[in-house]
């Protein structure tokens, strides 16, 4: 099992208090009422991909399930185009009017370095994340493929969720000045440090994958070892500020 019914639970509750790491025009974001329809009586347990950006998927349809007034039509459907695949749609929702939404959702990790926003793995970064999102994603349920295999879902709106935390370097105070320039500043909580500044900051843990949207309520696993920060760590401090450890080489060692 990943996730207990009480990680379950306190994750779903950090979803609807998160907001979108960029600021959205409204005809992208996913809409207040939504967030206000939604109702649980109790939480199940997950048991699928120890990824987390299944397990963040899986969440967004409890929610959507759990929702008074939006429905789900369909979820992870593919599209083709000349034997190949184009993509996935994460959601197809009906929303309170009876209109169709397509949603696209993720749940990202994001080091500020260099005026960019890197991932762990600094191949990814917000930038490229959100273009794709929107130049390719989103433009899905736009294509002629789509409209072919999928001629009774006319779809009106496009929207994002893109969750997750900004982490700032050590050595800074205030956002800096990145790209993209409209980020949530509410998201920059975390900090980030190359593995041999960790004797300047407070004893760290490392977090196992499921902790990485909340922090954990156990007692806290064995302090980090410096030995062991081959590859990023996340990890959390006797406090509870969220961390990012990377070896000397990153980003260019990814």
């Amino acid at each position: 099992m990943f996730a207990d019914s009480l990680q379950v639970k306190r994750d779903i509750q950090w979803i609807l208090g998160e907001p979108n790491l960029l600021e959205l025009p409204p005809v992208r974001k996913i809409p207040d009422d939504f967030w206000a329809s939604i109702s649980f009586n109790s939480y199940p347990e997950y048991e699928g991909s120890e990824r987390i950006g299944f397990y963040y998927q899986w969440l967004i349809r409890l929610c959507i399930e759990h929702s008074k007034s939006y429905q789900l039509v369909a979820e992870e459907i593919q599209v083709f185009q000349d034997g190949r695949t184009l993509g996935a749609i994460d959601f197809i929702v009906r929303n309170p009017a009876g209109e169709l939404e397509h949603w696209e959702v993720a749940v990202k990790f994001y080091l500020a370095y260099d005026r960019q926003w890197y991932g762990p793995n600094a191949k990814d970064s917000l930038a490229k994340k959100y273009h794709k999102m929107c130049s390719h994603q989103l433009a899905m349920t736009r294509t002629e493929a789509f409209q072919i295999q999928y001629p009774d879902l006319t779809i009106t709106h496009h929207r994002i969720l893109l969750q997750g935390r900004l982490y700032q370097g050590l050595w800074c105070d205030e956002p800096n000045d990145s790209t993209p320039a409209n980020i949530t500043n509410h998201c920059c909580t975390g900090k980030w440090c190359y593995a041999g500044q960790l004797p300047e900051i407070p004893t760290l843990y490392p977090l196992q994958r499921i902790q990485w949207m909340t922090a954990p309520v156990q007692d806290l696993c064995s302090p980090l070892n410096i030995q062991n920060t081959k590859r990023p760590l996340h990890c959390i401090d006797d406090s509870g500020q969220f961390w990012f450890v990377v070896p000397e080489s990153w980003p260019d060692s990814d």
